[in-house]
């Protein structure tokens, strides 16, 4: 099971946040985000919640999408995926298309 959870960010946006689990059965202690604009509302939450961020995921190069990058894995160090065809700092693991990340046993993404 995955839980999305929406933090506002800005006046206009926001990043998302998927809880999920390692495993089938544990809690949904895990947390990937995606396009991380602004840290401190998702430190804020991560810590909240007691949350082990287990990855980022960064769709474009986008000031509102990857100026939180930095300072999200400066205090919860973790693979921050992105797309291969940008040069995005912080970006750990450039991807191609159709490129599959595996977040847990249950949670996979693709890359388009």
């Amino acid at each position: 099971m995955i839980k999305v959870i929406p933090i506002p960010i800005f006046h206009d946006n926001y990043v998302w946040l998927i809880r999920h689990a390692m495993q089938a059965g544990e809690p949904l202690d895990h947390a990937i985000v995606v396009d991380p604009g602004d840290a401190d509302p998702v430190l804020a939450y991560l810590a909240q919640e007691q949350l082990t961020l287990s990855a980022v995921l960064i769709t474009h190069k986008c000031y509102d999408h990857v100026m939180g990058i930095g300072a999200l894995v400066g205090q919860h160090p973790a693979p921050v995926y992105g797309p291969s065809v940008d040069i995005i700092k912080g970006v750990s693991h450039p991807v191609e298309d159709n490129a599959v990340i595996t977040a847990s046993q249950s949670l996979k993404f693709q890359a388009m």
